[in-house]
């Protein structure tokens, strides 16, 4: 018999949605290096500084977003957001999303992941928890639909994504 430690788990954050912006940020304190060479101004390293300072900020409040499977619930946690959990026998409904800038009523998070997979309760049709299919490790997300599944066969999933 499995306790519930064996059970518990956690989506592992993906690196995909930052590269992009490290690579322009990259650029960007090449470039204000360059500038400082030429004009010898300690305000293009305050730039340097500054910027990489908010990116890490960012960085810091993507990694705060977390999924996980907790004593039989799904619980989705982040930074300024209230903790959600929705107990696997009362979910009602996964599906996949896509759309631009979603935004739910009822809920304190300003924009949603662009492509997710939403797992809606029975209970209350204006909570939901996104599984951001950008900010998580697609193996890990399979593994919680097969975990989901093993205890709710019953419930449709998203195609592809057991």
């Amino acid at each position: 018999m499995e306790t519930n430690s064996q059970q518990d788990f956690n989506l592992r954050h993906s690196l995909q949605p930052y590269v992009g912006i490290a690579v322009i940020l990259l650029g960007f304190s090449i470039f204000m290096l360059w500038t400082f060479t030429r004009r010898l101004d300690s305000g293009d390293l305050w730039s340097i500084l500054l910027v990489l300072v908010l990116f890490g900020i960012g960085i810091a409040f993507g990694l705060s977003y977390r999924i996980r499977l907790q004593q039989d619930s799904i619980v989705q946690r982040g930074f300024g957001v209230k903790t959600i959990a929705i107990p696997i026998s009362e979910i009602k409904n996964i599906k996949l999303e896509v759309s631009l800038g979603a935004k739910r009523k009822n809920n304190p998070m300003v924009d949603r992941p662009f492509r997710r997979i939403v797992i809606t309760p029975k209970t209350d049709p204006d909570m939901y928890i996104d599984i951001s299919l950008k900010h998580f490790k697609e193996e890990d997300i399979r593994e919680l639909m097969r975990r989901i599944r093993t205890q709710r066969p019953d419930l449709s999933f998203p195609k592809n994504w057991i």
